[in-house]
């Protein structure tokens, strides 16, 4: 190394350390007030042990119960009812039967709607017959010009 490379290496190498130094000097003189331990006085307090047991109290109130909603229901078909299955007031879940028709008006309905699809399968077989003798009639007129 040249001399001048030299000096300047040990320069810097002189700042460095005065740096370190000054830093060291000024973090380890600094006054540290040391905490106070406050202790506080202890307060006495009563412990108990505490068992699970079932109590089987009845309350009663006296008061008015009003609904929040009320579900109007009716059958599809009309007739005369035959059996109530539930009260008033019963709670009642869904898909629950609450009330049963008499059969017999059942019946009449039931009936008169098969006799209304046997009417209606005449009708449509009528009409395809028709419609079968004109393409017929079509197809032969065709053919005879």
């Amino acid at each position: 190394m040249s001399k001048r490379s030299d000096f300047q290496w040990k320069a810097l190498k002189s700042v460095y350390i005065l740096l370190l130094l000054f830093c060291l000097l000024i973090t380890g003189c600094g006054s540290k007030t040391q905490p106070e331990l406050r202790v506080e006085a202890k307060t006495p307090v009563k412990t108990q042990v505490v068992h699970s047991k079932v109590i089987k109290d009845t309350v009663s109130y006296i008061g008015v119960i009003s609904n929040d909603q009320i579900v109007k229901k009716s059958f599809k078909v009309q007739g005369r009812l035959l059996n109530v299955l539930v009260n008033e007031g019963d709670h009642v879940l869904t898909g629950e039967e609450l009330m049963t028709l008499e059969p017999l008006d059942l019946d009449f309905a039931l009936e008169a709607s098969k006799a209304d699809v046997t009417a209606s399968k005449a009708q449509m077989s009528k009409a395809q017959n028709a419609f079968d003798f004109a393409m017929n009639n079509a197809e032969d007129s065709k053919n005879t010009l």
